[in-house]
């Protein structure tokens, strides 16, 4: 492409936000020549290694406009003298009185202070976020004559008003967005513009999250069964009970795929079982050891990544927890930063399952690849709260089952375009702590389950999931309307 494109971003660089930093990281790799301008500043005190590769340079508009008025006025000057100021200001005119706000007038000042300091041979703008970043992004693209386009996710689309969002699809050149029902909705909004709004999953990039390693425990089929439902007491062991029928989980006791148990002996110690290469099914070696609950010196990890927002639903996930039995030995490892983060710890103390929680705070790629490789179960029961907030298909998810993690989640927006119940994951309602309790218990209980469900996650994942799909899909839109 003969010219730049300049990305606008609502802050930059963030933790959580690593898809973004993934696919800027590709794009420049696929030979597109970027831009960076941010409308804030970052906040978090680590930052991905992904972010250290990524070459374009980085700007930062004022993210209040009272605290830099001299180069405001200086944007605002300039930009009078672009050839779209004046269809800009109608723009700006038309949306003010449908949302008077400081928020408005900040998002056209912004615009012109991107304006009158735009990069030198940028030719197309480009917003990740439909809200306020494309808010900016279609004031300035007015105002210079250039096109724009955008990336939807979730927040940003479920918390916009239609009109708004509808104004920008009228005159981005494309959108995309990462869920079918995020597209759908896009679809809708965009009326005869509606073949403009692409859908494109994010992916993952698979050289950062490569698979793990296989063969460290024989599969169940290579080695005597290790005792069952073992009480924390010391009684002796009994088999795990059968679950009672409940919404979406079979009636039978739970057990591995038919034909896994052929000829296994009962009781035994798994230390002692065979060496894989004894047998001819080395290659369905699990990679995790065997735990049951029931040692409680060898407890479960059910781990969970995401921001403390009341939109991942860890208050559900917490309740969940403190409703599995007693004689289930666990322990909850949560990665992630967020204004809850407090209220949270304070839940699970009342609920008296704190000495069981690990809260590592904020942790780069790096560390959180460790600790899906130290973990048995990704937990994640994301909720749609009263502001119409939601996750979209969270990332994390998707890299949590690239390393073969047995996934129990919520059947919400995106994620079941990854998880199919049963298959490749467990899903179950939102807002529901005893389905989700449930649903834990028995990944907890149940190895050969979290292997299955695990392996079928990670085969979906690298199959489907690349993330270099997203990148040609981007470069050809990118390039295909450059060439207009």
């Amino acid at each position: 492409m003969p010219h730049k494109i300049v990305v606008l971003l609502k802050g930059y660089p963030r933790l959580s936000e690593t898809f973004i930093a993934q696919e800027l990281l590709g794009l420049e790799r696929a030979g597109l020549d970027l831009v960076l301008v941010s409308l804030r500043r970052p906040t978090d005190k680590k930052r991905h290694p992904v972010h250290d590769e990524i070459k374009a340079p980085v700007s930062y508009l004022p993210e209040y406009l009272h605290e830099e008025p001299l180069r405001v006025l200086r944007g605002l000057f300039r930009s009078l003298r672009a050839p779209g100021f004046g269809a800009a200001i109608r723009q700006f005119l038309k949306d003010l009185p449908r949302d008077f706000s400081r928020n408005r007038f900040r998002r056209f000042g912004q615009a012109a202070v991107l304006v009158g300091e735009f990069p030198e041979a940028g030719g197309w703008l480009h917003a990740h976020f439909i809200h306020t970043p494309a808010s900016v992004a279609n004031y300035a693209a007015r105002m210079l004559a250039l096109p724009f386009s955008v990336s939807a996710h979730a927040k940003d689309i479920w918390t916009s008003k239609d009109w708004e969002l509808a104004d920008k699809l009228s005159t981005a050149d494309w959108a995309v967005t990462c869920t079918k029902s995020g597209h759908a909705h896009l679809q809708a909004l965009a009326g005869p513009n509606r073949d403009r709004v692409h859908l494109s999953y994010h992916g993952l990039d698979l050289d950062r999250f490569p698979p793990l390693e296989d063969g460290a425990y024989p599969p169940l089929a290579c080695r005597p069964s290790p005792p069952q439902g073992r009480r924390s007491d010391g009684e002796t062991s009994r088999p795990s009970p059968t679950l009672p029928i409940e919404q979406g989980f079979h009636s039978q006791p739970i057990s591995p795929p038919e034909g896994e148990m052929a000829g296994r002996p009962e009781g035994g110690d798994a230390r002692h079982a065979p060496h894989p290469e004894a047998c001819d099914c080395a290659g369905a070696a699990n990679p995790r050891p065997p735990r049951d609950g029931s040692d409680p010196e060898n407890p479960v990890t059910v781990i969970s990544v995401g921001r403390a927002v009341p939109k991942k639903g860890y208050d559900i996930l917490l309740e969940a927890l403190a409703r599995l039995p007693g004689d289930l030995h666990w322990r909850f490892v949560h990665a992630g930063d967020g204004g809850e983060r407090v209220k949270l710890q304070k839940l699970a103390d009342e609920l008296g399952i704190a000495q069981k929680i690990t809260w590592l705070g904020a942790v780069d790629q790096k560390d959180v690849l460790a600790a899906y490789r130290r973990a048995d179960i990704f937990a994640l029961a994301c909720r749609i709260t009263p502001d119409g907030d939601r996750d979209g298909l969270p990332n994390v998810l998707v890299e949590a089952a690239s390393q073969q993690l047995a996934c129990v989640a919520t059947d919400i927006s995106g994620i079941p375009e990854l998880f199919e119940t049963e298959e490749n994951g467990l899903l179950v309602p939102s807002e529901d702590a005893a389905a989700f309790s449930r649903a834990l218990e028995r990944a907890i209980r149940d190895p050969a389950l979290r292997h299955r469900l695990g392996a079928a996650a990670e085969a979906k994942v690298r199959g489907s999931f690349d993330h270099h799909t997203s990148i040609a899909q981007l470069k050809a839109l990118f390039t295909t309307g450059a060439r207009r």
